[in-house]
């Protein structure tokens, strides 16, 4: 189980570039939660504007839930996602981090796989040493 919490200013800008990009991990997590990006990217569409203070793209978000019963059902996520860092921009710079994800990762654990330690990652503790 996991819990997670996360706390916005009203005016904090939120830019439609910074959230299309991403690699093959987020290009994932989105599309697990696509209604959610969806409503997002749709709130931008609906401002005519690639950025927005967090608190009016929050209120547009909400006025297309009251106002819209259902968003568009869309049949392939992953094309959706791609749609959407191509108009945002951020295709090449995606493309790059999918396959920094793709050839860098390994590497690393390679590495460590062979000096016999393993990378400490996220939530893990640091292993002790004796």
């Amino acid at each position: 189980m996991a819990l997670s919490i996360r706390l916005g200013c009203s005016k904090t800008v939120v830019r439609r570039a910074a959230l299309a990009d991403g690699g093959r991990a987020k290009a994932r997590m989105m599309a697990r939660n696509l209604a959610s990006y969806q409503r997002m990217f749709e709130a931008f569409d609906a401002l005519g504007a690639d950025e927005a203070p967090l608190m009016k793209l929050v209120s547009m978000m909400n006025e297309q839930g009251r106002t819209r019963q259902q968003l568009p059902i869309i049949d392939h996520p992953r094309r959706y996602i791609l749609k959407q860092k191509a108009r945002s921009g951020v295709l090449l710079s995606s493309a790059r981090k999918a396959a920094g994800e793709l050839i860098w990762n390994p590497v690393v654990e390679y590495y460590y796989r062979r000096q016999g330690n393993s990378p400490v990652r996220a939530g893990q503790p640091e292993p002790r040493r004796t």
